[in-house]
């Protein structure tokens, strides 16, 4: 028993002796994908977007890093998918040989979308290539000059787009294969690539092309093969983050293309990673003891909620939760101090309090004597603030929505995965059943409740930028009250 005690303590001593100990300075080192289209890069240019939106609709994402795990995953089938990568797909006539070879035999498909010359040693096994000279639009007198396109979507709907810094596609030879033009971009070649239209290269385009400064450059084509499929895109911007992620027209077109592509070869989608650079950073932080205590914080924070969500689920596993964790004390209590049983357990009032930070809106929730009584008073009032904002901003009704269960309008919101559909399901049923619309679900403590709502809210608030927990980079929600 003394032993029991002794360790115990000395623990004790030990936590608190953490906090005096001086901190000290960590060199850390790290490769990030930044400025390119990885599918690990998480900045405007990545592709990390398209990578979650296809694993989100059942597609199976292979990344992988070295000429042999590409070859490998190839041979088991899928679509190739290539956007604007910085080195070629290899060097290695072998590997070149052993990809079309899968082609040909309908193994794979391949998709290419690249404004540069990176992806023409591939590329030139099928007798074509991407120029790399930037199409610019004369119509258009300030930058950028992004030019206008004409493209076609899978239903062959002709769509009116511009495209980023884009190239054309060019015929090695005369191709024997039917070939589908998906896209034909407007403009004049930008022949100096200094991001212009110059006089000299006006001048040049007619003397070559004739009297018109508005010439067509193929920019997407699909080649179809007996069993196979290839797809080229001369800009590789329809989908990278800062496009997909606006859900353009033509992003959303290229990006069916893409699907489409994939489902023939069993919605397998291979990306070769490494043909993107990493960028070194070194930083020099400070570390002290007391950060770990922080990150168990945060981990008991996370599992708090997780428990929570599945016991605003299932109602009997609070109960159940509650009898183990009191089971699990008594045994700790009891191997700390070897007691034989416990002879008396009194219960006292526990209060609790979670801090949340102050705001007007919500700078009286952690007065018990305020909130008495007046919970679902506030959680109305949160809700009809929440359905305010997306009226006021995005022109959304959500209880419209919600009431008709139309969940695809939700995507535009950013709100794509189950989980959120299931929240904010969970407030409009709750707000219903404040106003006595619904039976469900059933709450057994609307503090509780109610400081959840907040915090959800605060979420879906922050998809619109406004907050009301004052976060730096939103704006208050009190201007919408206003």
């Amino acid at each position: 028993m003394r032993l029991k005690l002794f360790t115990v303590f000395l623990l004790i001593i030990g936590l608190l002796a953490a906090f005096y100990i001086p901190g000290i300075a960590i060199k850390v080192e790290t490769a990030l994908y930044v400025g390119t289209c990885s599918p690990l890069s998480f900045d405007w240019s990545g592709t990390s977007i398209l990578v979650q939106r296809l694993r989100n609709e059942g597609y199976h994402v292979i990344i992988v890093n070295n000429n042999d795990e590409l070859i490998n995953e190839l041979s088991k089938g899928g679509l190739l998918l290539i956007i604007g990568p910085d080195k070629s797909v290899s060097a290695d006539n072998t590997d070149l040989d052993l990809i079309e070879k899968y082609f040909l035999d309908g193994k794979i498909n391949i998709a290419v979308l690249d404004e540069n010359t990176t992806s023409n040693n591939l590329l030139h096994r099928f007798n074509i290539h991407v120029n790399g000279t930037m199409i610019l639009d004369t119509m258009l007198t300030q930058d950028p000059q992004y030019p206008f396109t004409i493209i076609k979507t899978l239903d062959n709907e002709t769509k009116y787009v511009r495209l980023n810094w884009a190239s054309f596609i060019v015929n090695d030879t005369k191709i024997n294969r039917p070939v589908d033009i998906v896209s034909i971009t407007y403009g004049i070649l930008d022949l100096n690539s200094n991001g212009k239209i110059d006089d000299e290269e006006i001048a040049y385009f007619l003397k070559t092309r004739g009297n018109t400064s508005f010439n067509g450059w193929i920019t997407g084509i699909i080649i179809v093969y007996p069993s196979s499929k290839l797809f080229v895109m001369s800009d590789s911007s329809p989908l990278i983050n800062t496009e997909l992620g606006r859900n353009l027209t033509v992003s959303q077109i290229v990006y069916n293309y893409v699907k489409k592509l994939s489902d023939e070869k069993g919605k397998r989608v291979i990306i070769p990673n490494y043909l993107y650079r990493r960028k070194s950073i070194q930083q020099t932080i400070p570390f002290h003891s007391s950060i770990l205590f922080l990150l168990f914080a945060n981990f008991l924070e996370q599992a708090d909620q997780f428990i929570d969500a599945y016991i605003s689920q299932y109602s009997i596993l609070g109960p159940l939760i509650l009898l183990l964790t009191i089971l699990g004390l008594i045994g700790l209590m009891k191997s700390v101090s070897n007691l034989k049983k416990l002879a008396e357990f009194k219960h006292e009032k526990v209060r609790e309090y979670k801090i949340i930070i102050e705001t007007i809106i919500t700078a009286n929730l952690l007065d018990k004597k305020f909130l008495k009584n007046k919970e679902k008073i506030l959680i109305k009032r949160y809700w009809e603030l929440l359905r305010q904002a997306f009226i006021i901003v995005k022109n959304f009704d959500l209880e419209e929505v919600l009431a008709s269960k139309s969940y695809n309008k939700l995507r535009v919101l950013g709100i794509v995965d189950q989980k959120k559909f299931k929240k904010l399901l969970w407030m409009y049923r709750i707000y219903l059943k404040i106003n006595g619309k619904s039976h469900l679900p059933i709450v057994f403590n609307w503090r509780k409740t109610m400081i959840k709502y907040v915090l959800l809210v605060e979420d879906l608030l922050n998809l619109l930028g406004y907050t009301i927990f004052r976060k730096e980079g939103f704006r208050d929600a009190k201007y919408l009250i206003k």
